[in-house]
């Protein structure tokens, strides 16, 4: 060896950390997707006395209220595999910001020390940016929300405000096809029993239940003025003005000219169903307060959808599928579809598409059914009273005819919005599930492609025929499992 020629120094092993093993770990299960964010040790979910909320709305209208305060983190952005509250507009990012609240200790000029949780808001280096009242903020850094604060996710499109108490908080509801989470039952959080003793455990149960039935009613008065401001909305945009000013008298004119999408018309189909059950059900939380999750079982018509614990919702889907059951078991023949009219129902409607979203073209048909042809659709759709069941008689043909055509119509019209604003791939778990329990789908032990599947069927049939009923008699007398 030449000691004239510098010697090389060997390379030493590397110890730093490469990134892979914490790449690996923050990956969404399932998929590919790595999370651009995870939550700071101060993380922490809010007080129950500070029930923090973000109020949707398309342009001056309340459409959704999201309850903040129900998890210490909410990822923003377009990506649904991930983030909490996905927002579908193509200038936002598929991980945008995170509305994170966070433990907080402060020292006035005394020494005394306080500690808060506060809302705070993170852009997560989006190609757009986040901005608070109307100012463009810092990538990756914390931003205190205050009362009265707006955060705008998309420029001039996507608004925010966090607040505990509703005001003029905004922010753009871009989901055509999901209506708002306020028009479902909020999260029940039932506390998991410890060392307490029993009263302290049971008065614990029932806050939560409490709690519940609480946001429940204030969800239903929140829709309620998310739907007058709409129905004001269509009122306007109608070609012709209504005698009456409620939703049933105006939903054929908004659906046909075209004047709501999928998720509107649930949430006033939906507030107008809950408004009706408000003023009964109001008075018994008043009377029995916590206790009231005792008497449910036995009047679950009398309690508004925000209202009904899980429990509850599983019962009723339980009989309303066993009735079903039934019902096919009887082998009530398929009425035949070339004695109904319905050609002549289309001619009446002038040639227009979608004649079964007109009433009178509903009832026209159904004047033809048979009793028992009547009475196994409304088995079928879960639209008259078990007590009927009980002492075995039929309802009056009368109440059949106007549930049925209710229903019918219901459904065909929201078949339209359906494939109208992009079909069943938009449509989140819970509004699958909902949607074809409406249809007379069994769902409790239905896997989500096999829910997909059959609800995909029933679209795809309804687009072949216009909507005229053809496609609708033969699937309510039909299994999904014979429709292919």
């Amino acid at each position: 060896m030449n000691s004239d020629q510098p010697q090389i120094e060997k390379q030493k092993p590397n110890f730093k950390p490469t990134g892979l093993l914490a790449k690996e770990a923050n990956t969404v299960t399932g998929t590919s997707t790595v999370l651009k964010y995870h939550e700071p040790a101060e993380a922490r979910k809010p007080p129950t006395k500070e029930q923090w909320r973000m109020y949707v709305f398309r342009k001056k209208d309340l459409l959704d209220t999201v309850y903040l305060h129900q998890r210490s983190c909410w990822l923003v952005g377009r990506d649904q595999n991930v983030t909490d509250l996905t927002l579908d507009h193509p200038s936002i990012s598929k991980q945008h910001a995170v509305i994170q609240f966070r433990h907080r200790t402060s020292t006035n000029q005394y020494g005394d020390k306080s500690s808060k949780v506060k809302p705070y808001v993170i852009d997560l280096e989006s190609a757009n940016g986040t901005k608070l009242n109307g100012e463009r903020v810092e990538a990756s850094r914390y931003f205190e929300l205050v009362d009265g604060d707006v955060v705008s996710f998309a420029p001039e499109k996507s608004k925010v405000s966090s607040r505990p108490a509703p005001s003029n908080a905004l922010v753009t509801f871009t989901d055509e096809v999901n209506p708002p989470l306020s028009t479902c039952p909020p999260p029940l959080d039932l506390p998991i029993r410890g060392d307490e003793a029993g009263p302290v455990y049971w008065f614990r149960i029932g806050r939560a239940y409490g709690g519940f039935y609480k946001a429940g009613l204030k969800a239903v008065w929140h829709n309620h003025k998310a739907a007058s401001a709409l129905k004001k909305r269509i009122f306007s945009d109608l070609k012709q003005q209504p005698r009456s000013r409620q939703w049933k008298s105006i939903r054929e004119d908004a659906v046909s000219q075209g004047l709501v999408t999928r998720a509107e018309y649930q949430l006033l189909e939906r507030n107008a169903f809950d408004v009706g059950k408000l003023p009964i059900f109001g008075v018994l939380v008043l009377i029995f307060g916590e206790w009231l999750p005792l008497l449910v079982p036995f009047m679950p018509g009398a309690v508004p959808g925000t209202c009904r614990i899980p429990k509850q919702v599983k019962g009723m889907r339980e009989k309303a599928e066993t009735r079903r059951r039934v019902s096919f078991r009887h082998g009530v023949g398929a009425p035949e579809v070339e004695n109904l009219g319905l050609d002549e129902a289309g001619k009446e409607s002038g040639g227009k598409s979608w004649p079964m979203a007109r009433a009178k073209n509903i009832k026209k048909v159904l004047q033809k059914l048979r009793t028992d042809q009547l009475l196994h659709m409304s088995s079928s759709l879960d639209l008259h009273g078990s007590i009927w069941d009980r002492v075995q008689l039929p309802p009056p043909g009368v109440l059949l005819r106007r549930r049925v055509t209710d229903r019918l119509q219901s459904v065909t019209m929201d078949d339209q919005l359906l494939l109208r604003n992009g079909g069943i791939q938009k449509l989140s778990g819970q509004e699958l599930a909902l949607a074809c329990e409406e249809r007379g789908i069994d769902v409790l032990h239905g896997r989500t492609e096999k829910l997909q599947e059959a609800l995909k069927t029933w679209l795809q049939w309804q687009k072949e025929d216009g909507g005229r009923g053809r496609a609708l008699m033969k699937m309510l007398f039909n299994r999904p499992n014979a429709w292919q």
